[in-house]
């Protein structure tokens, strides 16, 4: 009986050592960060996406597909599992002692013996287990907090959200982190973030630059206009977007002369997406029609379209090239790109404006990163004078440069520039005192 008793105590103690070690054991975690092809996201923090299937990027790797694994992997060697596996194991060893070793057989002592033992094994693994359920379960409270928190605090459920929930929810965000505060706040200028929020669905220009050439000639200024421009799809490879590339240009058109006569398109070449640069300028048409606001220099709008009505396309794009038409002919002064990454756009055009036309506007359409303007004029007798116009513009971002003779000079901005955002411009005679 004694020698069973020591036996038992040492099985115990092994039981237990080697159950704790096996509840313990670590596992070490690869952390080597791998650089990530054809997604735009390196960092699994600034991925708005929650699964592998919503993402639309066309990735080797991905951090969603990697979570996605591992998450659909079989976890046997949680704590959970090996509670449950030695309550288990220690409870058929206690019954199947009783069954087997039963004290009625001829040699009760013997049996006696080995029923002490295995039941006195079993007892020892089921105690195991509830001594480490209840040394783990601060630990399982902690962790159960912890995802609590996280929850909350974490971006995850805020991906799950459809874009008008989360438009509402930005919403009411904003007027609530403002209005604790500022219980007076003025109303109308809240509406400025919204506008600017919208603003990320919407193209954008990266670069855009242009010069302005002018030159005196038979009582007329002759001005030529280059443009050079790169324009970003803020969606991903599976959205094309259409943007308008046309312009409005305002002229003076005296009787008896014809548009032709002061309106030259002299190069217009796009490049889209992965495309080579297709020269367009034989396929857009030249309209002019009255303005609706009475001006003291012009009379006439010039519009351009294509000659057929469409879309200008990508080989790739398969999108349908119909133009929808809008209730008030909008449309009709439209030239719609449709693409799905990036256009480059080349644009050179002359306009002769009378010799009184001493200024010039300029308004962006879309937000652009870098603008760039470079303004000349030849006669002798003139001096240019120019500034950004527009609101939410960091001056320190802002260079503005003019030549020593007054004949040209130079805006260039390295901050986002608003829609409505522009320049000004006018040329005045250094004879005027």
């Amino acid at each position: 009986m004694f020698l069973v008793n020591k036996l038992s105590n040492k099985l115990n103690n092994f039981i237990l050592i080697y159950y704790n070690m096996s509840l313990r054991g670590i596992s070490k975690k690869n952390t080597t960060k791998t650089q990530l092809k054809n997604c735009k996201f390196q960092d699994a923090q600034d991925c708005p996406y929650t699964s592998y299937e919503d993402c639309p990027n066309i990735a080797e790797d991905c951090h969603l597909k990697e979570k996605n694994l591992k998450e659909g992997k079989k976890k046997t060697d949680s704590t959970h599992h090996r509670l449950l596996i030695f309550g288990i194991l220690g409870i058929v060893v206690y019954l199947l002692s009783y069954i087997i070793f039963d004290t009625s057989t001829e040699d009760k002592s013997f049996n006696t013996y080995v029923l002490l033992f295995f039941t006195q094994a079993s007892l020892s693994i089921i105690a195991a287990v509830i001594i480490t359920s209840v040394i783990e379960m601060p630990y399982k409270a902690k962790e159960f907090i912890s995802i609590i928190l996280d929850a909350f605090t974490s971006e995850e459920y805020l991906k799950k959200l459809s874009e008008k929930k989360l438009t509402d929810l930005r919403k009411s965000i904003t007027s609530l982190l403002h209005k604790k505060d500022v219980p007076n706040m003025p109303k109308g200028l809240i509406r400025l973030d919204e506008k600017i929020c919208d603003l990320l669905k919407h193209p954008y220009y990266k670069i855009y630059r242009q010069k302005v050439l002018c030159k005196s000639e038979n009582n007329e200024i002759i001005k030529t206009y280059i443009i050079d421009y790169t324009m970003y799809n803020p969606y991903n490879l599976n959205h094309p977007i259409d943007v308008d590339i046309g312009f409005r240009q305002h002229i003076y058109l005296s009787e008896g002369r014809n548009l032709s006569d002061i309106f030259v398109i002299k190069h217009f070449s796009i490049k889209i997406d992965g495309d080579p640069f297709k020269n367009i300028t034989n396929d857009v048409i030249i309209k002019d029609s009255v303005l609706n606001t009475k001006s003291d220099f012009y009379n006439k709008k010039v519009v351009i379209n294509t000659n057929n009505g469409k879309k200008i396309k990508g080989k790739n794009n398969t999108e349908n090239d119909e133009i929808i038409p809008s209730a008030d002919n909008s449309h009709q002064e439209q030239l719609i790109v449709s693409f799905t990454d990036k256009i480059h756009v080349k644009l050179e055009y002359c306009v002769k404006v009378p010799s009184t036309d001493n200024h010039y506007t300029k308004r962006l359409r879309y937000p652009v990163k870098y603008y760039r303007l470079d303004y000349f004029v030849d006669d002798d007798d003139s001096k240019l004078y120019g500034q950004l116009i527009g609101t939410l513009m960091d001056q320190s971002k802002i260079v503005t440069n003019f030549s020593e003779d007054g004949k040209s000079l130079t805006i260039e901005t390295f901050d986002w520039l608003l829609p409505q955002n522009g320049v000004f411009v006018v040329v005045e005679s250094k004879n005027v005192a």
